[in-house]
Formats: C-alpha cells, sequence, structure tokens
C-alpha cells in the first residue's frame, strides 16, 4: 500500500493511522498442518473447500468460538510445544466435514403485513451455532419512513440494517453485503410493510455431526493437492477411519506428495492398547502418540493422545528439518493418574513404534517427548533402514526433497521442455542446488571420499531401461544422525 502524505495547515508533528487489511508472508508446505474438522459454524467443505488459516484468530473468525475438539485441534497445532523460541504451526488448513443431509443453516421467515413471507433468512453459515442469532423487526426509531432489522447473537445486538418501509430487496441486498451472521434467501416480496418482529431465534441449525469413514475420506480427498507436509485429525480414535488414514498416508507418498501424520489414543489407553493400536497404522510416515491421559493447562482440562496429537503436529511443522521431536519440552502439559509408560518401558515404546512422554526437571515444562519415533520397526528391509525411516525428521527431509523436485518438474520441465541436453542440465542443476541446500543446512554429510559425497546425475533413458521420452534422474546421500545420545567415560584416580 502507497501512502500519501497531506502538508498540514500548521507547522508541528502530526501521525495519523490508515487502516489496511494485515499482510502475512503464506508459511511453507514443511510449516503448514492439515486438519478436517467438525463445527457448529464456519465454511463447509462440500462447498467453500479448504480454509487456509494463517492463525488462531482466523479459526475464531471464520469458525467461532464455540468450545469442540476443532477448536482444541487447531489452537494445538499453532501452539505446538508451546514453550519460547519453539514454534508451532505457521499456517494450518482446515476442512470441515458435515453429514450430507444432516447438516443445515439455522433459518427464519419473516412475514410481512400481508401476511407472507416477505424475506426468507439463514444463518450465514450450517450449524447449531446459527440458532443463537436471534432477529428483530421494528420501525426505525429515526425515521417513520424506514424499518430496521436487528441481529442479536448471544442476546446482544450486532448488527443493524435500515431499509425503506416495503422494499426487502434493500434489505436483502445490504445483508448479503456485508452480514457476518445472516443471508437474504430467495426472492424478497417488496410493496409490502414487514411485520414487526420480537427477538426470535433462527432454528434448525445442525452441525452434520455423525460422520463416519465415508465423510472422511472425502475431506482426505480434498486434500490431496494442498501444500502441507503434517496431518492431524481432531481427536480421533475410530479404528476404521484410522486405518482410512492410513491407506491414504500411503497413497499420499506413492504418488509423490508425502506428508506424516500424527494419531493418538483415546483416554485412559493402557501401554498395551497403545501398541495394539499403533500396530494397526504402521508406516514410516505415521507418528503414533501413547498412552495414558494428560491435563493441557491451555485447554485446561483432561485430555488423551488423540487430543495432544495436534501439538505435536504443530511442533513437527514448527520444529522444520533441523531439530528432532526427541527431547522436544510441552509446556502445560502434564501426566494425568497413573503413568501409561513408566521410565524403564520407554526404551520398548519406541522399539514397538510409539512415540511416549516423559518428565522433565526443566522449569518450562514437566514433560518432553522420550524418543521422537515413526511407526516403522522392520528390522529386516534393506531397502528402509530402520534407523532411518523410524526417525520423523529424516523421513521428512527426504519428503521435502521430494516435493521440491516434483514441483520444479511439473512445472517446469514435463511438458514444457524437450529430451534435450539443454534439459537435462538444467534437471542437473536444479538436483545439485537443492542437495547443496541441504548439504549447507547440515542436513546431509558432504562426505570426505568421493564415494561418500552426495549426488545428483542425469542419466540416459536407454542405459536405464527408461522411456526415451523421460529425463531419468539418479542421486544419494548420507544423512546427519539425529543427536540422541551424549555418552562420556570418565577416569578417576
Amino acid at each position: 500500500m502507497t501512502l500519501t502524505f497531506e502538508t498540514p495547515a500548521n507547522p508541528g508533528t502530526y501521525v495519523r493511522f490508515v487502516s489496511e487489511e494485515t499482510s502475512r508472508p503464506p508459511s511453507s508446505v514443511a510449516a503448514t498442518v492439515a486438519i478436517p474438522i467438525v463445527a457448529d459454524w464456519g465454511p463447509v467443505g462440500a462447498t467453500d473447500g479448504v480454509i487456509k488459516l494463517n492463525s488462531f484468530s482466523d479459526f475464531e473468525a471464520k469458525f467461532g468460538n464455540s468450545p469442540s475438539d476443532a477448536r482444541d485441534a487447531v489452537l494445538g497445532a499453532f501452539l505446538g510445544p508451546g514453550v519460547s523460541g519453539v514454534p508451532g504451526a505457521g499456517t494450518v488448513l482446515v476442512y470441515r466435514m458435515g453429514v450430507v443431509g444432516q447438516i443445515a443453516s439455522a433459518t427464519r421467515n419473516l412475514l410481512n403485513t400481508t401476511p407472507a413471507t416477505g424475506l426468507r433468512i439463514d444463518a450465514k453459515y450450517p450449524g447449531v451455532r446459527g440458532n443463537r442469532i436471534k432477529l428483530v423487526v421494528e420501525d426505525d426509531p429515526l425515521n417513520a419512513a424506514n424499518q430496521q432489522l436487528r441481529v442479536l447473537f448471544d442476546d446482544v445486538n450486532v448488527e443493524r440494517y435500515v431499509f425503506p418501509d416495503g422494499i426487502c430487496s434493500n434489505l436483502k441486498a445490504a445483508v448479503n453485503l456485508s452480514s457476518n451472521y445472516i443471508v437474504g434467501v430467495g426472492t424478497a416480496i417488496d410493496g409490502v410493510n414487514l411485520a414487526n418482529l420480537a427477538a426470535t431465534s433462527l432454528s434448525g441449525g445442525n452441525d452434520g455431526s455423525a460422520f463416519t469413514g465415508t465423510e472422511y475420506v472425502q475431506a482426505l480427498g480434498a486434500l490431496e493437492f494442498e501444500p502441507f507436509s503434517v496431518f492431524v485429525p481432531a481427536n480421533v480414535t475410530d479404528a476404521g477411519i484410522l486405518a482410512s488414514i492410513r491407506t491414504w498416508v500411503i497413497t499420499m507418498a506413492n504418488a509423490q506428495r508425502p506428508i506424516v501424520a500424527v494419531l493418538g489414543g483415546p483416554a485412559a489407553e493402557t501401554f498395551s492398547a497403545a501398541q495394539t493400536r499403533t500396530g494397526t497404522v504402521r508406516d514410516e510416515h505415521i507418528v503414533s502418540l501413547g498412552a495414558g491421559d494428560f491435563y493441557d493447562s491451555f485447554l485446561a482440562k483432561n485430555v488423551s493422545t488423540a487430543q495432544v496429537a495436534p501439538r505435536v503436529a504443530g511442533a513437527l511443522a514448527g520444529l522444520g528439518e533441523e531439530r528432532s521431536l526427541t527431547f522436544l519440552k510441552f509446556g502445560g502439559l502434564k501426566f494425568v493418574g497413573t503413568v501409561a509408560i513408566v521410565t524403564d518401558s520407554l526404551a520398548d515404546a519406541a522399539r514397538l513404534g510409539i512415540t511416549a512422554f516423559r518428565r522433565t526437571s526443566s522449569v518450562e515444562a514437566e514433560l518432553m517427548i522420550a524418543r521422537g519415533v515413526t511407526t516403522y520397526i522392520d528390522t529386516t528391509n534393506p531397502a528402509k533402514t530402520v534407523a532411518i525411516f523410524s526417525d520423523p525428521r529424516l523421513v521428512r527431509v527426504g519428503d521435502l526433497f521430494i516435493r521440491e523436485v516434483r514441483l520444479y518438474g511439473d512445472d517446469f520441465i514435463v511438458g514444457q521442455t524437450t529430451v534435450s541436453e539443454e534439459t537435462k542440465a538444467a534437471v542437473r542443476s536444479r538436483g545439485n542446488r537443492l542437495i547443496a541446500d541441504r548439504v549447507d543446512r547440515g542436513l546431509l554429510l558432504p562426505g570426505v571420499n568421493v564415494a561418500d559425497r552426495p549426488f545428483f546425475r542425469v542419466v540416459d533413458p536407454v542405459s536405464v531401461g527408461a522411456p526415451e521420452d523421460s529425463v531419468p534422474f539418479e542421486f544419494g546421500w548420507r544423512y546427519t544422525k539425529t543427536t540422541n545420545y551424549l555418552i562420556g567415560n570418565g577416569r578417576v584416580r
């Protein structure tokens, strides 16, 4: 926005404010978390698609502040660890689910003096929150030739619309132009005054919250091509839905759009139950939290690991590729009741693919993650070393490299070029730059010997059995491993 400066009438210092919409640069894919939600207000995924939120205040502005799993999950993702110096998610993508045939907007017909319906008013969004809206139709106290519609939310005046007597079309246009609470629907009948109406609630709002795996699969499909790298459900523990999430996560990886999903279990989950649940969602792109109950002071209530999962997802997004979940402190979180995974069992939990919490003596937090792991535990697959594919940080390094290469290839190479030396040189240059960037950031080892150095090379299609209309390439590196131990041996005399 370019500011214009006006010359004051008299000498002196002058300061003025000019309103401007706040602009925030978009977060990277790495720092973005996706969450399907059920809510009592706000844009619905089936009609409005995926909604991008840059802050928790964005969520409340669009979806309201009603207590819900949706609100807790989005707050948790933005909050992340809740300790100084470690951010949560930079952006959250939400898709609001609702059962077709159930989800509905609250509504009220405004009658005229005929009497007949002069204008139908619906809540702006479907859900039971709309039932808290009331309408008042009355004469304009300032002009007898006008009527006014007052909109109340929880019995507080929030909007007022003045319109000429009998001109409902003006009212409808004004409401649809600027209201944050209601919309005018259908034909507005002009020529007859609206009948006065005492404060009367809209009715019939329904969240459509009795969702099943069907609605969840639709949400996952809608998120498929969105720019994010971490996924978390809002307090979902249903075995069928978790199985659908696992299938989708694998599909996303196979389609070269890899993401990491963070899942948890129900309240009072035992270590044994967490092992069983984790075994059903095993994949290197899934982090499974276990077990037991916690108190979250930010939410001011007891929570399960399924409810803590959004905070861990936000932490994973905020950490980027350089830092690990291991030993990450979580502020405002503490154990409730019997500790489900005791200290002696933490090593077993990690070996079984469970990311567990442990106590810490830090002044910043009472709990921290003992060891961040994925659910991948296969020690027999030479193509997927467990030391690499069980570490969420290393998995994300590879995933984000894949995403960058795919984005570059789809936007600039496939269909845009010919299989020529110039194209091969461009691909080679891009690949080497991406790897060099990761070496510079300490994600990959630079290698001392030629055989150990990272490489990216374009190869001849015929020599590797690839199609003639392709530009095949090979690459390789050694990861810089996450520091999980600091070990010392001392000698005393």
